[in-house]
């Protein structure tokens, strides 16, 4: 073997070494930045939603996912140069969904405002909160511990038997919609019922219901918010940017009036 050749031999192998280190020393994208650059190259931002709750997220007659948060969402995507497909999932599906990479984020309310389990959650764009719903001629309840004894709607799907039962010493009437539970109390069979003063003054208006009244008792204040892995600080902080930009130039004033209207507020009592 003639020297050039065997000097090749010997470099091969320590080339072979050097590569390697080279490999093993080069910082391996983290799963936030990888996931940043996959949403970047499809141009998709995967959202987890459960549509079952009108008018923040319902399946309109297209059987497509609509309402206030879908329409604040799907414009929050556009202006960082996406698009949402929407994956319909219950909402305690949403962390380990998260986790498995099935989605990038999801659309929720939730009472925490930062984290929760291994959830970030972006900056607020509604806060919502409990109101009850009374008969305007009733004049006795002025606040929670007006309630004792009173008849009060209870959903069926929410877990406030304890609040009503051995807070406020009321009488528990189950009730399965809004529109039970106006029903009930224009027949005179409750004294009133909570829900969410969005969705209930959203009902009022388009019902153009004249005979009840709402009252605000600071009752499970809500956030609705976008929820990403609490590693995806650069998806987090594109969201919150492009959040920042629809409450600046308009386009989310436009929304809400769709939904909300003006002068909602006017009708708490």
């Amino acid at each position: 073997m003639d020297y050039d050749m065997h000097r090749r031999y010997i470099w091969f192998p320590i080339l072979a070494i050097v590569l390697t280190l080279i490999m093993f020393l080069q910082p391996e994208a983290s799963a936030s930045e990888k996931t940043w650059q996959r949403v970047q190259e499809t141009k998709i931002l995967r959202l987890g939603v459960e549509a079952v709750y009108p008018p923040f997220r319902f399946y309109n007659s297209d059987d497509r996912p609509s309402g206030f948060d879908i329409e604040v969402a799907q414009k929050v995507a556009m202006y960082m140069g996406l698009r949402v497909e929407w994956v319909p999932l219950q909402k305690d599906e949403f962390d380990q969904a998260l986790k498995d990479g099935i989605i990038d984020g999801c659309v929720v309310a939730t009472e925490k405002k930062k984290t929760e389990g291994h959830m970030s959650y972006s900056t607020p764009f509604l806060e919502n909160c409990g109101i009850f719903v009374a008969r305007k001629s009733d004049d006795s309840i002025h606040g929670l511990s007006y309630l004792k004894g009173k008849r009060i709607g209870k959903f069926v799907d929410r877990d406030d038997e304890h609040f009503i039962q051995n807070v406020i010493h009321a009488i528990e009437v189950p009730i399965t919609s809004i529109e039970m539970g106006m029903a009930l109390l224009h027949e005179n069979k409750i004294d009133g019922f909570f829900h969410d003063k969005y969705s209930t003054l959203s009902y009022i208006s388009a019902e153009k219901k004249q005979d009840v009244k709402v009252i605000q008792l600071n009752k499970d204040t809500m956030f609705h918010v976008f929820g990403v892995k609490q590693d995806e600080e650069q998806l987090l902080k594109e969201i919150n940017a492009a959040l920042k930009k629809i409450q600046t130039n308009g386009v989310y004033q436009r929304i809400y009036k769709k939904y909300f209207g003006e002068g909602l507020n006017q009708v708490i009592g």
